[in-house]
């Protein structure tokens, strides 16, 4: 690694890895975390084909909703 921060980069790799092998709550736990770890993309979730089998997930589907 070139950069001096992952900003939970590799956090959201072991979430896609999870997401892929269907372990929901798994993969939601480590999306957080990589938000938490600074994670720059949270914008692209909803686009990210890896993701797709969160997409009819309840609670992914709340941490993407708009805040007020």
């Amino acid at each position: 690694m070139t950069q001096p921060y992952l900003y939970g980069r590799h956090t959201m790799w072991r979430a896609r890895i999870h997401a892929l092998l269907e372990d929901r709550e798994q993969a939601l736990a480590l999306i957080r975390d990589a938000l938490h770890q600074g994670y720059p993309h949270f914008h692209l979730l909803h686009h990210d084909v890896a993701l797709e089998p969160l997409y009819a997930y309840a609670p992914f589907q709340e941490l993407l909703k708009p805040r007020d």
